[in-house]
């Protein structure tokens, strides 16, 4: 007799405890039937569907895919899944007693009698709804940086191409104008009439074809770099001041008769 009598409170205590368990519990636990009714549901369960208390639900909820799934056909394959290996985990959209939606973890497993029919389900349920959001605003920012890089890169490369463009264009132009001075070099220095390049600023000489190096007398490295005031070539400096305040009036001269002295001092 003591015998039964500890096993009896084993039992009892073992029964406390599933209770304190079961009643305290932060995660919804609940029985239910493959019909859609509950047979029991914690406070838990209740506080996260937005019930005032489990007997709520219990009386409330006479369909359980019509009035906490969002989705019937979920219930429908996790009701297969069920049946064919006893247990089913699932995140899923759900309703509360408001309409309003929340994301909760299912994990139900199937009872079964000691002849295999199905007696009930049990299962529980987390409120996964916040860690839904989190993930959303996740996603969000990922598309919101790929599209960032995305038109980033969208922009280097036209700027790239556009560089690119501007470097083709500058090489032709500079190829075009070192085709230019070489045109201008061979003419400038096969002319037979006498020509030089000067300063408009000071008169420094800054080139002189063959024709003037012959006709004045002087070495190509006597005259490059030097004014025409210290070379003399200029009979008169006047003449010279008039003939530039010309060119910057009028852009240019034409046909202008001027005296210019050798080196030899012939004119």
């Amino acid at each position: 007799m003591e015998d039964t009598g500890e096993a009896t409170d084993t039992i009892r205590e073992r029964a406390d405890k599933f209770e304190s368990i079961f009643e305290n519990s932060t995660m919804g636990i609940f029985q239910s039937t493959l019909d859609g009714r509950f047979l029991v549901v914690n406070p838990a369960f209740a506080k996260i569907f937005g019930y005032s208390s489990p007997e709520e639900v219990i009386s409330s909820v006479q369909n359980i895919g019509k009035q906490l799934y969002t989705n019937h056909d979920d219930r429908i394959h996790c009701i297969n899944k069920l049946l064919e290996s006893g247990s089913c985990a699932v995140e899923i959209p759900a309703y509360r007693k408001d309409g309003s939606k929340i994301w909760v973890y299912n994990n139900v497993r199937l009872v079964r009698d000691e002849e295999g029919n199905v007696l009930y389900f049990e299962g529980m349920i987390i409120d996964i709804t916040r860690r839904k959001q989190v993930e959303e605003e996740l996603r969000q920012y990922r598309r919101n940086l790929e599209e960032m890089v995305e038109k980033r890169t969208d922009k280097l490369l036209k700027a790239n191409k556009r560089l690119r463009r501007e470097i083709l264009e500058r090489r032709r132009a500079e190829k075009a104008l070192r085709l230019s001075e070489e045109w201008f070099a061979k003419v400038f220095h096969a002319t037979p009439n006498p020509m030089a390049v000067t300063s408009l600023k000071d008169g420094t000489i800054i080139d002189v074809n063959n024709a003037f190096v012959t006709l004045h007398e002087y070495q190509r490295e006597e005259i490059i770099g030097k004014k025409m005031y210290d070379l003399y070539v200029w009979v008169n400096h006047e003449e010279r001041d008039s003939i530039l305040k010309l060119i910057k009036e009028k852009g240019a001269l034409y046909n202008q008769e001027v005296t210019f002295r050798k080196k030899s001092g012939e004119l």
